[in-house]
This record gives structure tokens, sequence and C-alpha cells, in this order.
């Protein structure tokens, strides 16, 4: 039993055991409600629970107890989480260290550490109350948020920037703390966050061991140390901002990794502030400087900015050897730079708009732009700049920079120039000493050689080069160039000799001397012995230029001095412009590609050739006339037109004039003799120079076939010469020419196609057009004749005839544009004429339609006419709209085609038939298409729908005529108009888009569908609706003729008149009110007859003109929306499909039996209801209510038989419930009726009948007159 019993209390006791570690271990909530005792944390009784808080514990301040606490040396010392929560108004004091490993917040109350160290391993919040922080030391893992409400005061106490996960500190713009330690471990990115726009104000030290800041400021106004392991390669975004009041020292030592930056940026803004490098000398790394006051030397160190570096102020000097890398640009605003002694390299932009910058008296390398432009010193210690580098660069300065010794070595590729001095406008570079050009180039700007030049093989460049070297120093100067390795190089985009005391020769091997542009002002320029090469402007206007051989691939220009040509080749590829001077021309050929000009000066051409060939486009420009002896042109074919003769200038060919290949244009050549011109000559557009064919005796111009069709030979031939003949020459081909005029002689172009672009003008002479057709674009005749032959001509351009004779021919004619006829006889061809853009003929002048068809083509166009303009075939085939003009008519005697475009305004008037294609694209703008004559015609609709109406109105006023609709698909008239004549919808799907009217003719709906979409208006004729689906969706109104409605479906969605002449017949179709456009209104002379009648309106009403009423032969459907007014006369079956307020007067006539039903909870028909039959009887088929006041039921005579359904008719007031003398109501028994007995009226003669067999049924109370107990029951 002791055994058990030890057994059982063990159990017990682990149980107990396992319980309480299990509540020990997990963390658990407590809130200060002050109930001890004392004040302290280790008094349990203090506490929500009587349990002191533990290391997992969270504790919570509120206003339950305001009691002051203090964290006591009893109490364990650590805790999860602090909450000073809103309501505690105490103070919580450390006398012991605390360590929290989750967050801090204080919203109330005060929190003193006093002289104790805090350890806070979570997030710290204040926003509220009082925190004063340790005087000792505070650690912080975590976030530090102060963004609102409450103090923090840091007690000059050191603030220490742990932990190895990046951190946010999130304050009110700023926050002002003592010494602070960053000495964080998280090293892939920026672990001390400083929200973006706040500031750290350390008023103290400012540590930075290990970490790095991303966004933010740290403003550091005591001394600053920079460790060995801090900084980020890259993605550092802070900024160390050192801006104390007094003296300030800041310190950096050289990083274990170089390739770490401090900062993003450091901004010196301490007059009394030096930073420095400390211990072991080496490379100190920088991403962004800014240097507003103080010093930054560099003394003992060298130095890398991967950043921009800006000096606004203060000093920095760099140490007196190595070298000092600037990565990114670099910009002195005021301040001072000093370069030392030691290399200075820049691979990022240079800026000097202010302060003072004293260069290194070693070397000074810049690999990309230097801007010294605004303001500011640079002095150049009598050192060396060497501009290196791989790119393209900009040199700017204000005006003039002098160098000591410049030398420019960059290795860009050679396609590209290498320097560009000055932005926007070219700055000058004075080098005071040696000028040494070894590799690269210079665009813009100068530079100014006082002394030596020196230019090797590997200078230069093949085009680019704009920038200018300049030989004007003032004593004797030597030049010296050798033979460049790459032939295409140039020196400089320009080369001056301007020293009357320069010689200028080459060196080395006899070759090449290459320039862009050459000025010779002064010196001798001899290259006696060499081939000059220049490929820009040479301008001679002093000195001396002899040659050996040349070639000017640009401009040659002489006002003064002398050009000595030889008797070498010379050629010229830029323009020519003698203003002064002597030319003395070669004695051999001159061969001329580019613009020649001569207003002064002397031209000796000594009897040589002038061969104008090239390839590029130039101007010709002499004095009035130049005298030429032979003259060829022979350039070849290019993009431009290759010669154009100024404005009045003339060049008079003596002999003969061959043209080869080119062209020319706007001044003229003077043919006195045979003209050949060549097949290769011309071009696709010649300008606007003559070649006149003016000679006084028989004169020959044979023409060559072009052999590129495009080309025109001359912009315009002039013949007025009455013994000339042009004529072509050689294989079949086109004639081309811009424009030409014949004044006198003749043009026979037989088996050639003649072309003319511009301007034919045909004022005398004749011109025969052949089997080879012609392609001309403006023509004007106005006297002589012009023949059109046999193939085909297109007149591209404007057609005026103001006179003389056209004669169509038998030719294909195309008009492309406008055709104006308003003098002389025009007799169209007897094929086809397509007209393709706008036809004026309004007065004056014959149009001949011929035999022919013409087409009305091409796009939008005008045809404007006088009234009227009679045609043979008329065809419409237009990319757009054909407007006749208001009030003209175009007349079709023959066959009228409708195949493409649309028609608009103006009347065309058809005594033909017609066709629409499917293609055609219908008639806008109030135009006509009037059937008109009296022989049999037939109009063609066609298949296509909406927009394929043939014009806005159809007008069919020939009795003979018959309009057709396709046999399937669809067809589309907009307006119809008819008069006379048969239209015949077919099978299709007929729509009328606007207004039918019918006043005479006839309208077969046929088995398919009529849509009118507008007002429908019946005066006459006949409209059958067949077995067709009829919808008029808009008024229906009816005053003559017959109106056979379709055996189907005829349906109206507005109103409906028929109020005098005309007859309705309904065919035993059904009749539907329906649509939702408005009310519809029935209107009739008294009585209208349907068959078939239904109400399907979705949203409006029908209404019927009080006094009359609607006879419904067949069966009377209500199916949405209601009726009102007037009478519904029923002699077939009643159905109320839906509910809605009818209110129109229900009759039940006939002899007919007849049925009345409401369908299943529609019970609101609010009409009065009469059953007035001769014989027969209404079966209800439903439960029939009458439910508004007054509303009555009249069996005046033949039966209503309940059919064992109910019927109400007292559901209100002032309903009467009759049975006529000649009435019977008839059911089973066991309906409900009920009704007003104070109104019934159950007149005598009147019968009720019980006709129920499976009863026993209770007989209802009426004062009976006649009662039939017929059933059995």
């Amino acid at each position: 039993m002791l055994r058990r019993f030890l057994k059982y209390t063990g159990f017990i006791s682990v149980l107990f055991f396992i319980f309480f570690a299990i509540n020990s271990a997990q963390s658990a909530s407590y809130t200060w409600d002050g109930g001890g005792a004392t004040n302290n944390w280790s008094d349990c009784t203090n506490w929500s629970t009587n349990v002191c808080p533990v290391a997992a514990d969270t504790v919570t301040f509120n206003a339950t107890s305001t009691k002051d606490s203090v964290i006591d040396a009893g109490w364990g010392g650590s805790a999860t989480s602090i909450v000073i929560a809103s309501g505690y108004t105490g103070t919580v004091s450390l006398e012991r260290t605390l360590a929290l490993s989750g967050a801090f917040s204080i919203a109330s109350g005060t929190f003193t550490a006093g002289a104790q160290a805090i350890d806070f391993n979570g997030a710290v919040t204040v926003s509220g109350g009082i925190f004063n922080a340790s005087t000792t030391s505070m650690t912080i893992a975590g976030n530090f948020t102060h963004t609102a409400g409450g103090t923090f005061n840091h007690n000059n106490g050191l603030i220490t920037v742990d932990g190895a996960a990046a951190s946010t500190w999130d304050v009110a713009t700023s926050e002002e703390l003592y010494d602070v330690t960053l000495n964080k471990t998280f090293a892939t990115s920026a672990n001390l966050i400083i929200a973006t726009g706040d500031t750290l104000v350390v008023n103290g030290t400012s540590t930075f061991t290990d970490g790095s800041i991303g966004t933010g400021t740290w403003s550091a106004k005591g001394a600053v140390s920079i460790g060995t392991a801090f900084g980020l390669a890259s993605n550092s975004s802070g900024t160390l901002l050192i801006n104390g009041a007094g003296a300030q020292t800041v310190a950096m030592t050289v990083f274990t990794n170089t390739t770490f930056e401090p900062f993003d940026a450091i901004t010196l803004n301490n007059a009394s502030a030096t930073f420095s490098g400390t211990g072991t000398t080496g490379l100190l790394v920088f991403d962004k400087l800014n240097i507003n006051a103080g010093t930054f030397d560099m003394t003992g160190y060298t130095m890398t900015a991967n950043e921009a570096v800006a000096i606004g102020g203060g000093t920095m000097t760099m140490g007196t050897s190595g070298t000092n890398t600037f990565s990114s640009t670099f910009a002195l605003t005021s301040g001072a730079f000093n370069g030392s002694s030691s290399t200075v390299d820049y691979n990022g932009s240079v800026t000097i708009s202010g302060g003072t910058y004293t260069a290194s008296t070693g070397s000074t390398f810049l690999a990309t732009s230097y801007t010294h432009a605004l303001g500011g010193t640079f002095a150049h210690s009598n050192g060396t700049v060497v501009y290196d580098g791989t790119a393209a660069q900009t040199w700017d300065v204000a005006v003039t920079e002098e160098f000591y010794n410049l030398t420019i070595n960059n290795t860009l590729a050679t396609s590209s120039v290498s320097l560009v001095i000055g932005s926007g406008s070219a700055d000058t570079f004075s080098v005071l000493n040696t000028l040494t050009l070894t590799n690269g180039s210079i665009g813009t700007g100068t530079i100014s050689a006082k002394g030596a030049v020196n230019i090797g093989t590997d200078w230069g460049l093949a085009s680019n080069s704009t920038g200018t070297i300049s030989i004007d120093g003032s004593g004797a100067q030597a030049v010296s160039m050798a033979s460049l390795a790459d032939a295409t190089f140039e020196v400089a985009d320009t080369f001056t000799l301007n020293n009357a005391s320069a010689t200028f020769t080459g060196t080395g091997a006899a070759g090449q001397l290459a320039f862009d542009k050459l000025n010779i002002t002064a010196g001798l320029f001899d290259v006696t012995g060499y081939s000059l090469t220049t490929q820009d402007a040479v301008v001679v206007n002093g000195g001396t230029l002899t040659l050996g051989s040349a070639t000017f691939n640009s401009t040659f220009a002489i006002s003064s001095g002398t050009f000595n040509g030889g008797s070498g080749a010379v050629d010229h590829n830029g323009a020519i412009t003698i203003s002064g001077g002597t030319y003395n021309a070669t004695t051999g050929t001159t061969s001329i590609s580019v613009a020649y000009t001569h207003s002064a000066g002397t031209f000796n051409h000594n009897s040589g050739l002038i061969v104008f060939d090239g390839n590029s486009q130039v101007t010709w420009d002499v004095n009035i006339t130049e005298e030429l002896g032979s003259f060829t042109m022979n350039n070849p074919r290019t993009t431009n037109i290759p010669l154009i003769i100024a404005t009045g200038d003339t060049l008079v060919v003596n002999g003969a004039l061959t043209l080869t290949d080119g062209a020319w244009q706007t001044g003229d050549i003077i043919a006195k003799g045979d003209v050949s011109i060549a097949s290769t000559f011309g071009f696709s557009s010649v300008g606007s120079g003559t070649l006149y064919i003016s000679g006084t005796g028989v004169q020959t111009v044979s023409v060559a076939a072009s052999a590129v069709t495009s080309d025109e030979f001359v912009n315009t031939l002039t013949i007025n010469n009455v013994q000339a003949t042009v004529q072509g020459t050689g294989a079949a081909g086109t004639l081309a020419f811009n424009s030409i005029t014949l004044t006198a002689g003749t043009i026979n172009a037989t088996s050639y196609t003649l072309s003319s672009v511009g301007t034919l003008t045909v004022n005398g002479g004749t011109l025969n057009l052949g089997e080879g057709g012609g392609s001309l674009a403006t023509v004007n005749l106005s006297s002589g004749t012009l023949n059109a032959g046999s193939s085909t001509v297109t007149f591209s351009a404007t057609f005026t005839q103001s006179g003389g004779v056209f004669d169509g021919q038998s030719a294909t004619i195309t008009y492309s544009t406008t055709f104006v006829l308003s003098a002389g006889t025009f007799t169209a061809s007897s094929g086809t004429t397509t007209l393709s853009g706008a036809f004026t003929h309004t007065a004056g002048g014959t149009f001949s339609a011929a035999t022919g068809t013409v087409v009305a083509g091409g796009g939008t166009s005008t045809w404007n006419v006088a009234t009227t303009e009679t045609f043979n075939n008329f065809q419409i085939n237009s990319t757009g709209t054909k407007t006749v003009s208001s009030g003209d008519t175009l007349v079709v005697n023959g066959t009228l085609e409708f195949t493409d475009g649309e028609f608009s305004t103006g009347t065309i008037d058809a005594f033909g038939d017609v066709n629409i294609a499917s293609t055609w694209n219908g008639g806008t703008g109030g135009s006509i298409l009037l059937i008109d004559g009296t022989a049999s015609t037939t109009v063609s609709l066609t298949n296509g729908g909406g927009n394929t109406e043939p014009a806005n109105t159809l007008r069919v006023v020939n009795p003979n005529a018959v309009v057709n609709a396709p046999a399937s698909g669809s067809s589309y008239i907009f307006v119809l108009d008819m008069q006379a004549g048969t239209l015949n919808a077919s099978g299709s799907a007929l729509t009328v888009g606007s207004t039918l009217t019918l006043s005479g003719g006839t309208i077969n709906a046929n088995t398919g569908s009529v849509i009118v979409s507008s007002a429908y208006t019946q005066s006459g004729g006949t409209f059958n609706g067949n077995s067709a689906s009829v919808t008029h969706e808009s008024t229906f109104t009816l005053s003559g003729g017959t109106y056979n409605a379709s055996t189907g479906t005829t349906s109206i969605e507005y109103h409906f008149t028929h109020t005098a002449g005309g007859t309705f017949n309904h065919n035993n179709g059904l009749f539907r009110s329906m649509g939702g456009i408005g009310d519809g209104t029935f209107d009739v002379a008294t009585s209208e007859e349907f068959y078939n009648f239904t109400v399907v309106r979705t949203t409006n009403d029908t209404v019927i003109t009080t006094g009359d009423t609607l006879v419904i032969r067949g069966d009377l459907t209500l199916e949405t929306g209601s009726i009102f007014g007037g009478t519904l006369a029923a002699y077939g079956n009643v159905a109320v499909a839906s509910c809605s307020a009818h209110s129109s007067v229900l009759q039940f006539l006939g002899t007919a039996d007849q049925t009345y039903s409401l369908a299943a909870g529609t019970t609101c028909l609010n009409s009065d209801v009469t059953i007035n039959k001769a014989s027969g009887k209404v079966t209800l088929l439903s439960d029939v209510t009458m439910t508004v006041n007054n509303q009555d039921l009249t069996i005046t005579s033949g039966t209503l038989d309940l059919n064992g359904y109910n019927l109400n008719n007292n559901p209100l007031v002032g309903g009467v419930f009759t049975i006529g003398a000649s009435g019977t109501l008839q059911l089973q028994g066991g309906e409900t009726v009920t009704t007003d007995a104070a109104t019934n009226q159950i007149l005598a003669g009147s019968t009720v009948k019980y006709t129920g067999t499976v009863g026993p049924y209770t007989i209802i109370d009426f004062p009976y007159k006649n009662l039939v107990i017929a059933g059995g029951a």
C-alpha cells in the first residue's frame, strides 16, 4: 500500500512539474496595477496576476494604475516588450540594466533610464510621454519611431545602433542625439535606413564602425571617425553632413574593402572642419563629395571619387605624388583646388564656374568634357595638359583658354570627332609653346598655334572634323606635315595660313596632302611634287597657290591673288566662284561637276573643253550669258537634278549641243544648231529650265526614247521655228518632257508615247498622238489641234479647253483630275472616257458624248453643268463621293451603273436600265435618282443591306419601269417616292431607311420582309403585302389608293392614320401595334377592320382616338403595353397576356363562340366589358377580376360562360354588373361570383343557368328573373 501511495504521489508531482514548466515557458502579458506596498517590479503584488513578469513576458502600463514604477535590482532585468500606454501618468525608472527582446513603446507618462544601460533588440516607438535616455549607454537593434508626440531626451548618452538586420529610424523631420555609434553587421545592402527627408542630428561624436546608411541624412556636429569596416560597395544612399559650428575633425581610414564607399554623399559645410586620412597611407574611396566650407586635405594619401565632386567653398588639396582619380563629374563653383605636383586623372566632366583651379605642374589628364565658361580662374602652371580617352568630348571655355603645352592623343574610332572646342559657339585654345597633334581630331573651335606645329601621320579624321587650326604667329613659323597614313584623313575642318613669314611644305615621301577647308590669306603654300586634295572649301584671297595636280572636292573661291592650274588635270567637284584675281585654267580638260559662279575677275578657258559631269545638284551663275563653244552634259543620274542655270542666265551653245546624261533646270540653253538627246538624259522632275529650239533654218531635234520611263528630258521644250521638227529616234518608247509649248512647227509622236508631267500648251501648230498614246498632265488648249489617236491617253492634271479642236477619236481616255470646257469643240472618244475629278461645263463650248461610255471615277468630286448635261452610257465607279451640283441634272440615255462610291446632291435622270452593284456605297445629301421616260426599263437593286441605296431618294415616274429587289439577301432604299411603275420586293429583305411615299404605281412586298423606317404616306397606287413580313417603324398614313395588308404579319410602331380616302384590306393577316418610340395612336374614320390584332408595346401605350372603334375579326391579344381610348370590337377570342392598365371599351360581338382569358396573375384589365352577341357565347378560360372604380360588366345579349372560373366585379366602388333581357350568365355552380348587390342589374328576361354535375353547389344570391338548373347536381 505504501509503495502504491508513493507511486501515486510521485505521478502527481510529475504532472505538477510539467504543468508549471509549460506555463513558465509560454509568454504572458502583465499589467501594472500598483497593488503592492512598494514601487518595485520585484514586488509581484504590483502586477495584475500577482506574478512578476519574466523574460518572455510583455509588460503594460495604462490607466489601471498611475503609481510610479521602479525596475529594481531584485527583478530579473529582461522582458519581451514594454508598453506604456495612454492613461498612465506615472514614471517608470531604472535602478538596474534593462534588456528587451521585443518592442518598447511609450504613449504617456515618463520613462527615465538614469545611468543604467539599456539594450533594445526590438522596435522603439515614442508617440507620447517623456523618454529620458540613459546617460551612459543605450543599444537599439530594431526600428526607432518618433514621428508625432512625446519627448525624447538623449541626456548626453551614447546610443549604439547594432544588430544583424536592417532597421529604420523614422522621426519628425529631425532627432537630436549625442554620441552615436553605428555598428551593424548586415552587409548586403544599406542597414540603417533614415526615413526619406529625416535627419539624425548628432551633437557629440559620430563613430562609424560597421554598416552603412540608406536614405536620410546624418548631421554630424562633433568629431567623426570612419572605420575600416564601414561602408558599402554601391547601395548606400544616405548623406553625411559635416556642419558643426566650431573646430571639427573628420578622420577616415583606408577601407579593408577598397570597393566600399562610406556614404552616398559626404558634404563638408563647416569652415572650421578638416577632413583628412588617418592611419596607414593608401587609397581613400568616396562616392559623392560636396565641399562647401572647410578643408579637404589628401596630403599623404591618394583618392578616388566614384561619383560627382562639387567644390562650392573651402579648399581641396591633392597630395604631391601618385594619381588621384575622379571617376565622375568634377565641379568648382567657389573655393580652391590645388593639383600640387601629383598626376590628376579626370574620367568625368570637369566644370569650373568660380573659385581658383591651380593645375598640377606635372600632367593633368582629361578624358571627358571640360567647361570653364562662366567664371573662376584656371592657372596652367607651365604644365602639360593631355587630352586622352576613347570617346568624343566637348571643351567649353570663356572664349579663350591658355595652355602651355597641349597634346591631343585620343584613340576614338576614326569615324567621329574626338574633341569639340566650345559649346554653342566656338572657343579658342591658345598654345603658347608646342602643339603636338598625335592622334584624334578637333570639332568646332580653334587652336591658335603661336609656335612650332608637328602633324603626325595618325592625326586627322575622314570627314567629320569641324575645328580650325590657325597658323598665326608673328615671326618665322615652320609648319611640317607628313603624308597621312590614311589617305582619306583631313588635318582639320579649316586650315588657315595667315602669316606672311610662314611656309607650308610637305615632309617625307611624296604623296597626298589632304585638307578639308584651306584658306590662303598670306604666305606661300607650295605643293609642287605632291597631289593636293581638299574635301571642303578652298579660299584664295591673297598669296599664291601653285599646283602639281589637284582635286577640289568642295568649293573653290578666288577673290584676289593668283591661281596657276598648269597643264595637268584639274577636277572641280565643288562650287567655283570667281569674283576677282586671275584664274588660269588648264590647257587640257577642265571637269566641272559643281556650281560655277563668275561675277568679276578673269576667266581664261584657253580653248579647252568644258565637260559638266559629277553626280550632285549644282548651279551655274554667270553674268547674264556665258559663251561656250562645244558643251557636253554627261552627269550620271542621281536623286537630284545635276545642273541649275541661274534664273535669267543663259548658256549660248554655238556648236553642237550633246545631252548625254543628266538634266538641268531654271535657266535656259539656246541651241542654234542641231540637238541630240540620248535615252540616258533626263530626270524624274526637271524643274523649270527651257530648251529653246530657235534656229533660223531647218533644225532637227532627235530624241531617243527615255531609258527610264519616269524621266523627263527637259523641263520645257519650246518649239518656235516653223522649219523645226521634233521626232523620235531609235526603238519605240516614251518621249518624256515636263512641259511642252507648241507655237509653231510640228510634233509627230507616231509610235512613241508622248509624256508631259507639267503643262502641255497648244496655241498653234499640230500635235499628233499616234498608236503610242500619251501620258499628259495639265493641258491648255486654246488654238491649234490635238488629236488623241487610237491608244490610251491619260490626262493626270487639269484639262482646260478654251478654244481649238479636241478629237478623242477611238482612244481610251482618262481625265484624272479637273475637266473644264468653256469654248471650242470637244468630242469624246467612241470608247471609254473616265473623268476622275471635277467636271465643269457651265457655259460655252460644245460637249459631244458620241457613242461611248463616260465613267465618273476617282475620289470625291463635283459635277457642275449648265442645268443639264447629256451622256450615252454613264457609270459611277469611285472611291469617294460624286456630287452633282444643286439644281443640276445628269441625263443618261443609255445604261446607268452604280458600281462603287457614293452619289450626293443633284439629280441623275435615267431613261435606260439601272444596275447597282454590291460594292456600291449609297446615295447621300439629297441626291435623287429619277427613273424617267416611258420605255420599259429595269432598275436592279443590290444585295447589301444599308448604304446600298442608289441615291438619297429613288423617285419612279416611268409607268413602265420595274424596280426589282434581289431574290435573296437584303436591299436598301433611303427615301422611296413611287409615282408610277412597279417595285418588287421579291423574297429578300427590303428596307426603306427613311420615308416611303406611294402616290401611284404598285409595291409588291411578295414573300420576304419590308421595313419602312420612317413615315409611310399613301395617297394613291397599290401596296400589296402579299405574305411578307411588313414593319412600319414610324407613322402610317393612308389617304388614297389601296393598302392590301400582308396575309402574314404587319407591324406598326407609331401612329396609324386612316381618316379619309383609300382602302385598307386586312387580308386575314396579323396586325401588331408594337415598338417603343412613343405612344401609338390609331385614328380611323369611325372604325377600321383588322383580322388578328396584337398589342405588344414594351414601354409605351396604344391609343384609340375617342369615338373610334377597332373591329377585330380574328383574335385580339394584349401582350405588353396598355391600350387606351375608343372601343375594341372583338369577334374572335380575347387574351390578355400581361397586367396593364387597359381602358379601351372591350366588346364581344358576332355569332361565333369566343373565349376570354387573362394570364395567370393578370388582374388589371381596367376596361368596361360588354357581351352583345346575337348568338353564341363567351367562355372564360381564367378568373376575371374587374380592377377599377366604375368598371362595368354587361351581358346585353348572348351568354357569358364562367366555365368553372371565378368572376369578381366588386373589388372597388361603382362597378355595375348587368344581365340584359337577352343575356345569359352560365356557370357550373362552384365558381365564386362577387358583385355589388346594390348596383347589380338583373333585368327582366335575363337568364342565369347552372350546368354543374358534381355538386352540391350553393346558389348565388341573385334576384333571378329566369333561373335554369341544367347540370343535374
